[in-house]
């Protein structure tokens, strides 16, 4: 199709439209209720084992590692050492294995801990989103035995103060998962503490 538009010295010239010109009305209107059907899905998959964030009760697996697939045990964490891990549905064995569902596992000295944090973690274990705060990146290395570092910005958080930020740039603490054990399992004890991912003040 044919446009009347000025060329870059102002003169009117012909240009060829880049758009395609084979879409009539109908086919218009079906692809717009293809992207609405679409749109809707996440809503709907909000119920489904492997797309809802952690409940209680679920258990954790290895995200990555020697013992990817394996449950996460007591004995695998230790002082200064995270661990990426998912949640599990202990009632199906579905794996809940999304994004916002990486949780970073570690120890952290129980005497280091704040009361806030305390009341949360278990045994000294502690759990936090794994999605920075400030642009989304996977949250994995440790500047020390209690303060989890992002790589790509290089952000800091207090592991042992409910994910305050210690260094920036990220504004807001890291949302922490609240646990507690059955039998030698971790499991959640409630949903995360705050927002996940890249967040503003």
């Amino acid at each position: 199709m044919k446009q009347r538009q000025e060329g870059l010295d102002g003169t009117p010239s012909d240009v060829t439209c880049g758009c395609a010109t084979g879409l009539d009305r109908r086919d218009l209107l079906t692809g717009v209720a293809v992207l609405l059907a679409v749109g809707g899905t996440p809503a709907l998959a909000e119920d489904e084992p492997r797309t809802m964030k952690p409940q209680p009760g679920d258990r954790f697996v290895h995200l990555a590692g020697a013992k990817v697939g394996e449950p996460v045990l007591p004995t695998d964490l230790v002082i200064g050492e995270p661990k990426l891990a998912y949640p599990v549905d202990p009632a199906s064995g579905v794996v809940r294995k999304t994004r916002v569902n990486q949780v970073v596992l570690t120890r952290v000295d129980p005497a280091e801990l704040s009361e806030a944090m305390r009341a949360v973690a278990w045994n000294g274990i502690v759990a936090y989103s794994a999605i920075c705060t400030h642009n989304g990146c996977p949250v994995t290395g440790m500047r020390n035995s209690h303060t989890l570092l992002c790589p790509c910005h290089e952000s800091e958080f207090d592991l042992a103060d409910k994910g305050k930020v210690v260094h920036g740039p990220a504004e807001r603490r890291l949302a922490n998962l609240p646990l507690q054990t059955t039998g030698d399992a971790i499991t959640v004890a409630g949903p995360f503490s705050g927002p996940l991912g890249a967040q503003k003040l």
